[in-house]
């Protein structure tokens, strides 16, 4: 009982998709068969007003309508898991990225800023990848969403230019339309994080958001850089 709970638990969106999607498909057949069985009733029992029509036509449709509710009763519970487990989501990445930047600062404040970017660049180092890169292009390593992208210095800064051009008109931007300018793809829940120039400007900053570049080295003396920012998206940056 247990694990068939935990199942359901786990792909319930998939069985209420699965569900409403043979909803959809049985309606449709149901309504065409009772339309059809309607006629002949009104054509047998020769009803001639409406009120006769719906009282020899509606228990006919009974099936048809509780086929459709059913239906759009498993389409708004899996609009409703959805945005639960969307807010699931959301708060688990709140709670890591809270611990993960308490970590970083007492990193910085213990051992300084060279051991930081010492610890991001060993990790990015783990991942590097063995593919050439094209002539007249970079290699970045963003930590945030820890990833390899390239593309020219030139770019990378009119990129994050632009961005904060977006950022200062909207007052609010994503992770996931930073990585836009970027021509990269986008991270899970990366439209649910982000800056607000409102949160910045009540910590004295200015709305404007440094992309720093720092060069980093493997030990095979490939070259490549570190793209960290200097204030962390956060979680509910809209409502802030």
């Amino acid at each position: 009982m247990n694990r068939l709970t935990i199942f359901f638990k786990r792909h319930a969106n998939t069985i209420l998709t699965i569900v409403s999607s043979f909803g959809v498909v049985s309606t449709a057949t149901l309504s065409g068969m009772a339309t059809y069985e309607a006629i002949k009733a009104i054509n047998k029992k020769e009803a001639k007003t409406k009120k006769e029509k719906f009282k020899v036509a509606a228990p006919i449709y009974i099936p048809t309508i509780l086929s459709g509710v059913s239906t759009i009763a498993c389409i708004i519970s899996t609009n409703v898991l959805n945005r639960l487990q969307q807010a699931s989501m959301a708060s688990a990445y709140a709670l890591l990225s809270n611990s993960y930047r308490e970590y970083r600062n007492k990193l910085k404040e213990i051992h300084g800023e060279e051991a930081d970017l010492e610890v991001i660049s060993n990790i990015a180092s783990e991942k590097f990848p063995e593919k050439e890169i094209p002539e007249g292009l970079e290699l970045f390593y963003d930590q945030f969403s820890k990833r390899y992208f390239t593309m020219s210095m030139e770019d990378m800064v009119l990129a994050v230019y632009n961005f904060n051009r977006l950022f200062a008109f909207k007052g609010v931007a994503s992770i996931n339309e930073f990585y836009d300018f970027l021509q990269i793809p986008h991270i899970d829940c990366g439209d649910a994080i982000g800056w607000s120039s409102w949160e910045m400007s009540e910590s004295g900053l200015i709305p404007w958001i440094d992309v720093h570049t720092f060069q980093a080295v493997t030990c095979e003396g490939k070259t490549y850089f570190i793209v960290d920012f200097d204030w962390d998206p956060i979680e509910g940056y809209e409502d802030y």
